[in-house]
Formats: structure tokens, C-alpha cells, sequence
């Protein structure tokens, strides 16, 4: 340590606390047991660029689950893996102490270790959606408000079509049907006019009042089901 340094001691025990927290002493062996499940390479003298990409990407993933992070972001972490390493991978994000957030279409790896779910699929207001409870609820509260969406959206747009409608039956009568058979007085088709007029007039001001504010849902996009989860042989 830096002799007449007074903040050095400090320095150093947090220095010491941060590493006693991870387990650093042990973080070798974590690695290499991480290495070994993933199927990953083991020698390190061999240098990642000699490696190929599924291998490459196997040995980062080692090294990130060996580390003991306090916070770990993964962006497909099941690409490249097999059947043992998926296993691995699930058991060890299950025994993550710290904050975990996956970006990952693996839905068996999802229903496994997910329990809170960030969707950012459209939505009827445009924002992001954030669910609890698993993915069974993830998809059956999905499932509700995609449901009440479509028929909000259905509702809204049968109204504005009947209130078009009505628009239009009232021009036409404004234009041929108030106008009583030939031979009618002309007074009588004037008396009759201002009605006409201010049913027409009402119509086109509740077709302008109506609000067309719940946006159409885009077309869902549904995987099938194979049954068998990526990597599984």
C-alpha cells in the first residue's frame, strides 16, 4: 500500500470486501466447471480467434457465469448450446443472487427462470408492458389485453361506419327524400327543409365528435410449436 496515503486503507478494504463478495479466490474453478458444462473450450492457451464462433461465444459465456456479477444481462444466452449446457445455463441463472435480465425467444428457458416478463410488442398506447407472475401469466395476461384491444378497436370502428351512414341517408334526403310528389306546394317543401337540414347538420356533428383514438392492432404474429426446445437433441 502507498505509505502517507490516509485514504489507501480504505482503498484497500473495499477493495478486499468487493472481492470476498464475489468469491474471487474461487472465480478459476467456477470458470473452468462453466467451461466444461457449456462444452465449451478448456485450453487457455488457445487463443478465442482460433475458436469458432458457437465455441467462442461459449467460452464469454463461461467466463460471465463463472464471474458472480452482481448484475447479469444476456442476450440470447441459449444460442450455441446443447442439451447439457442448456441445463447448466438454467440452474445457474436459478441460483443468480443478484439482478438478471435475458433477452431470449427460448421459451422453455423463459418458463424456467423468468418471473417478471418486459414486452415491447405494440401496444394500444405505444408503451412497453411489464407482467408478473411467469410466463403462463405473461402470456395469458397478453392474451386478455390483445382481446380487449381488438374488440375496442372493432366497436369504434362500427360506430364510425353507422355514424357515415347516418350522415349519408340524412344528405340524401336532404337532396331527394324530403321533396313531396309532383303537383306538392312549394310551401310544403319548405316547411319541411329546415328539418331536414338540421337532422343532416346533426348527424355530420356527431360523426366529427366521434373519436378514433384506439389504433388498429398490428396483424399477431403466432410461432408454432414443435415441441422440442432449441438444442435438445
Amino acid at each position: 500500500m502507498a505509505g502517507g496515503d490516509p485514504a489507501a486503507d480504505d482503498r484497500y478494504t473495499a477493495a478486499l470486501d468487493a472481492a470476498t463478495r464475489l468469491d474471487a479466490w474461487d472465480a478459476e474453478r467456477r470458470v473452468d466447471v462453466a467451461l466444461a458444462a457449456l462444452g465449451a473450450c478448456t485450453d487457455r492457451e488457445r487463443p478465442l480467434s482460433a475458436l469458432s464462433v458457437g465455441q467462442r461465444y461459449r467460452v464469454r459465456l463461461a467466463c460471465l457465469l463463472g464471474a458472480r456479477h452482481d448484475v447479469l444481462l444476456l442476450d440470447e444466452p441459449t444460442n450455441h448450446l446443447d442439451s447439457g449446457g442448456l441445463d447448466f445455463l438454467t440452474r445457474r441463472l436459478r441460483e443468480h443472487d443478484g439482478g438478471l435480465a435475458v433477452v431470449s425467444h427460448d421459451r422453455a428457458l423463459l418458463r424456467d427462470v423468468a418471473d417478471r416478463f418486459l414486452d415491447l410488442d405494440p401496444t394500444r398506447d405505444g408503451r412497453p408492458r411489464l407482467y408478473a407472475g411467469g410466463y403462463a401469466a405473461w402470456e395469458e395476461a397478453r392474451r386478455r389485453e390483445r382481446e380487449r384491444w381488438e374488440q375496442d378497436h372493432e366497436q369504434q370502428q362500427s360506430e364510425h361506419r353507422r355514424l357515415q351512414d347516418a350522415v349519408s341517408r340524412a344528405r340524401d334526403r336532404l337532396s331527394t327524400g324530403w321533396r313531396p310528389e309532383k303537383g306538392t306546394g312549394k310551401h310544403r317543401r319548405q316547411s319541411r327543409a329546415p328539418g331536414v337540414v338540421q337532422a343532416l347538420n346533426r348527424q355530420q356533428e356527431a360523426l366529427d365528435a366521434h373519436r378514433l383514438d384506439v389504433p388498429e392492432p398490428p396483424p399477431a404474429l403466432r410461432w408454432p410449436r414443435l415441441g422440442v426446445r432449441p438444442g435438445a437433441p
